[in-house]
């Protein structure tokens, strides 16, 4: 219920409900599903900008990972670490986000390779980085077919869209934008939805 309240927006209910979420695996002794509901959290508070809470959700959950042995779940904590280093440090970043790749692939996890591949893209881009940040975010749309992996293309086509507006490529973001409106409305993701549509406006839509 949570991740669905997640895609539509609705970011209090879903914050609520991991709340929840995370106290019932705690009281359970759930260490998998209490890591991954800290995944989804330092996700969500990440994609709020609140890059505090982000990080505290992630310390937590990587803990866990690491005590556990959770190897499913290392590429979405490296994916994560990456996020929240690729303002302050782009280099550290690709390392981290190189890492998730490789880790989705030998999970062979094509769906998490993608938006790991993607968020790559996204600080090759930012860093100027043209050719290598195009290559990237052509395979990772290759990994995210609209068809099998819908909610992981259109965060491919969000990155694409930031990636092109970096590059100074305003036609190619407008196309990235166009499609991912397109299955955000089909899909009712209405937090994507807000997203694209800035990232339109940018790119003078």
């Amino acid at each position: 219920v949570a991740s669905s309240r997640m895609l539509t927006g609705d970011e209090e209910g879903a914050a609520r409900d991991f709340g929840e979420a995370l106290a019932g695996c705690r009281e359970s002794g759930n260490n998998y599903d209490e890591a991954m509901t800290l995944i989804y959290m330092a996700d969500l508070a990440l994609k709020k900008g609140d890059r505090a809470a982000a990080g505290a959700a992630l310390g937590e959950a990587a803990a866990i990972v690491e005590s556990q042995r959770f190897e499913s779940l290392r590429s979405s904590v490296n994916r994560l670490r990456g996020l929240l280093a690729a303002d302050a440090d782009p280099e550290g970043a690709a390392r981290e986000l190189e890492a998730a790749v490789e880790l989705a692939r030998s999970n062979r996890d094509p769906r998490g390779e993608a938006v790991a591949v993607s968020a790559l893209a996204r600080v090759r881009a930012q860093a100027g980085r043209a050719s290598e940040a195009l290559g990237l975010l052509q395979r990772a749309l290759e990994l995210a077919p609209v068809e099998t992996a819908a909610a992981e293309r259109l965060q491919v086509l969000e990155d694409a869209a930031a990636s092109h507006l970096a590059l100074g490529r305003a036609s190619a973001a407008r196309e990235s934008v166009a499609s991912g409106l397109g299955i955000a409305r089909r899909s009712g993701a209405g937090a994507a939805l807000r997203r694209l549509e800035a990232l339109a406006r940018l790119a003078g839509a």
